[in-house]
């Protein structure tokens, strides 16, 4: 009797302590629930994931980024091939959508495996992503520079821009790879003891720490960061944002961030090395150009994971020398289990169990498919998430898992939570039209604001040019992928033809996945179209020392066809004089490049130092759009874009009150003949705006140089109070010369002599008014 009465009492105690565990858990769970703010979604409709693509092809990317909460600003395309991060293109979004889908173009120039990246930013500052994996192959041509991204814009230029990878962060975290076949979600009950009876088996292979102990450059600098690659993980910039501390005349403090409590930890697989990468980037006197410490690559076998000291001197550059030491750890990070959603008070939760040390990881990431939507503190189990999140378009489908992380290290992913929208049955239709000139009218770029809600599946739009209602052949259209809702898309028409052309309608169609049209809708639009012009640059050249080759890449920044047949590029050396010539073996495509290589035998190396004067076209064979950008030296100075990124307003200039203003910024390039100088129109900005300094983004130009060598700078701007009257803020009119002399033409009519381009750097000038200021800076290559 005594013994049942125990084992009740026993029973009551266990069922005690469970509803015990239980309530003290929920309570804890719910006081340590974070919110996630608004972070837009990405989905690249095209090409598929893992495919093949042939070497030096113009790869169309299209996506589509939304936001329930916030707009899309801007659209960025990354490419990932052997640790190095390119910004291959930013688009920014006009006036802010809910949703953009778009086309970015991408040029493989080298074989091998790449990633590329999709990364969208809204206007609360918060981004998502998606990523796919590529591989390039059938070898054409020469292997393009690494270090240089091409940028394909969508006015079918190229896109000067190239940013600092690592200055938001690791662009592409590692994606998790969800299980195909998740098991049903247990009930609370048995959910408890399967945390506390989890077995845990670690996969083959071992955790290293990487712990670095001191960095030593040879150079003074007043800045300087670097990005670090460990095993098979992308490159890190450390620090993440801004520079390293100095630690005296000489070091700099990379061991408080891959030190002590910071080391690194990394996972390398069984009979495997652990692969060392660090590249080095350097500043001095706030001189926006970089210098170069230097990079340093080494592979490390398991012998070398023994805590001894590794010291290792860069490669190249200014130099560095940094020590470090490599450690054996215990067990990988623990996956999350038991991923489920549920609601609370009328709140969209997501929660989760984990049972390892909280000390051993950063936090958890959320994930849907690719793309990295949500940090949470590692203390917490349970978060918030918008409800727009787990409501998917008709016919589209979300799947939710999260990852345990610390530093660049993650764990297994959970179960993953799918969710199914609805069934589509809607009506389709395009709510507006607009369209802007491109390619000095080569081409037009469309933005279409559609409606999709009808039942075909994945969909794309593309328009077709008509003449007395027949479609133009000749005018050839980007094909863009849409999402189920209402949105927005972007797509560009090109003229291919030889005359000029005038069209009267444009049609946008829808099709389905099979490319059948479901949808058709024309618009009266008329449009002048004019033959497209080649234009050929020498981007980029150098001596291969190590290859003992020479090596220069040339672009046809033209919108569309004619392609340049076979072009030639002439070299003159100026060590002695000696000339050649190099030819493409192929034509050069519109919107495309290509790397040409000569060899050069060892023991000539050295008349191959000093300056190299480049020309394609050197014949003036081809027509070009310009005929003054064709020459490039090796070894000079040159300016890889002029960027104005600021304003100070002095005084508030409102349009109808809303503090809103026009910016009309002028290139010129200086000619020997001041009085027949050559402009170059940019298009006119409108910002809302009020006093005080505001940032302006991604406004890049490229000078004309003339045969002066100098270039001017003209910024004028000007409010409207109303529909009749201009509120006129001034002029800035600023000018360059390459020896810093000043031109007294220049002087006499009032332009203002900022120094020589060739020093590169930051300029400010106020505007005659004395209403605002301009800030810009000097980019050399």
């Amino acid at each position: 009797m005594f013994k049942k009465v125990l084992q009740r009492m026993l029973i009551l105690a266990i069922v005690f302590l469970v509803f015990l565990v239980i309530l003290i858990g929920g309570v804890w769970i719910f006081s340590s629930a974070g919110v996630s703010e608004s972070a837009p979604l990405v989905a690249i409709h095209s090409p598929p994931n893992g495919g093949e693509v042939g070497l030096g092809e113009t790869i169309a990317i299209n996506s589509t980024s939304w936001d329930e909460i916030g707009t899309i600003t801007s659209v960025e395309l990354w490419s990932l091939k052997g640790g190095i991060f390119t910004l291959v293109e930013r688009s920014s979004v006009l006036d802010g959508k809910k949703t953009i889908s778009l086309t970015q173009g991408w040029q493989p120039l080298s074989l091998g495996e790449y990633r590329l990246i999709v990364r969208a930013f809204n206007d609360l500052g918060n981004t998502g992503q998606a990523a796919l994996d590529l591989q390039v192959v059938e070898e054409t041509g020469d292997e393009s520079i690494l270090e240089e991204g091409l940028a394909i814009s969508p006015e079918g230029g190229f896109d000067p821009a190239q940013p600092d990878p690592g200055g938001g962060g690791d662009p592409s975290p590692p994606s998790p790879d969800p299980d195909p076949n998740p098991p049903d979600p247990p009930i609370l009950l048995p959910l408890l003891f399967d945390v506390l009876m989890e077995v845990y088996f670690p996969p083959n292979g071992t955790w290293v720490e990487v712990e670095a102990l001191a960095f030593q450059v040879q150079e003074q600098y007043d800045e300087l960061h670097c990005y670090v690659g460990l095993g098979d993980y992308p490159p890190d910039r450390v620090p993440e944002t801004g520079s390293f501390q100095v630690s005296s005349i000489y070091s700099w403090n990379l061991e408080d961030y891959l030190g002590g409590n910071n080391k690194a930890v990394v996972f390398v697989p069984a009979n495997e090395s652990l692969d060392l990468y660090l590249d080095c980037v350097a500043y001095r006197q706030n001189n926006n150009v970089p210098f170069w410490p230097g990079s340093y690559q080494r592979e490390h076998p398991p012998a070398d994971w023994t805590g001894q000291v590794i010291v290792g001197d860069s490669i190249n550059g200014e130099g560095f020398t940094v020590s470090y030491r490599i450690n054996p750890v215990g067990g990988p990070l623990m996956a999350p289990t038991n991923f489920a959603q549920f609601t609370f008070n009328n709140r969209t939760l997501l929660r989760w169990n984990w049972a390892g040390d909280e000390d051993e990881i950063d936090g958890f990431k959320i994930f849907r498919d690719n793309s990295h939507v949500a940090t949470v503190y590692k203390t917490q189990r349970i978060t918030e998430i918008p409800d727009w999140w787990i409501v998917p378009p008709c016919g589209e489908e979300y799947q939710y898992t999260i990852v345990a992380y610390k530093d660049q290290l993650q764990s297994a992913p959970s179960n993953y939570l799918p969710y199914q929208g609805a069934i589509c049955g809607g009506e389709d239709g395009v709510t507006s039209l607009n369209s802007q000139m491109i390619c000095g009218g080569t081409g037009q770029k469309f933005f279409v604001d559609y409606r999709y809600h009808s039942p075909h599946g994945s969909a794309s739009i593309v328009l077709k040019a008509l003449k007395e209602g027949e479609p133009q052949p000749a005018i050839h259209s980007t094909q863009v992928g849409i999402q189920h809702g209402d949105g927005s898309g972007q797509v560009a028409l090109t003229y291919h033809g030889s005359e000029t052309l005038v069209t009267d309608q444009i049609a946008v169609l829808f099709y389905d996945n099979t490319s059948t049209p479901f949808y058709v809708q024309n618009f009266d639009y008329s449009i002048e179209w004019e033959p497209g012009i080649p234009d050929l640059s020498i981007p980029s050249a150098r001596v291969d020392r190590d290859n003992n080759q020479l090596r220069v890449r040339i672009k046809n920044s033209g919108c569309a066809l004619p392609a340049v047949q076979t072009p030639m590029v002439s070299i003159k050396r100026g060590a002695d004089g000696w000339t050649g010539f190099l030819e493409l073996e192929d034509d050069l495509a519109p919107r495309s490049q290509a790397v040409m290589t000569m060899d050069i035998p060892p023991n000539e190396m050295d008349r191959w130092s000093g300056e190299i004067t480049l020309e394609v076209d050197p014949f003036n064979d081809v027509t070009e759009m310009r005929e003054d950008n064709n020459i490039y030296q090796i070894d000079a100075a040159r300016i890889k874009s002029v960027q104005i990124y600021g304003i100070h307003v002095y005084n508030d200039h409102d349009k109808y009150g809303k503090g809103e203003w026009m910016i009309s910024p002028t290139m010129l390039k200086i000619p020997s003949g001041i009085d027949s100088r050559e402009t170059l129109y940019l298009p006119l900005r409108e910002y809302h705006w009020g006093e005080g300094f505001h940032d302006i983004n991604n406004y890049y130009f490229y000078p004309d140089l003339g045969t002066m060598g100098a270039f001017g700078l003209v910024e004028g701007g000007y409010g409207e109070e109303d529909a009749i009257n201009n509120d006129w803020l001034g002029y800035v009119k600023v000018y360059h010369t390459a020896d810093g002399n000043p031109i007294p033409e220049m002087d006499s009519w009032g332009w203002q002599l900022m120094g020589s381009w060739k020093s590169g750097g930051e300029y400010s000038a106020l505007s005659d008014e004395g209403d605002f200021k301009l800030f810009y800076r000097i980019i050399l290559e």
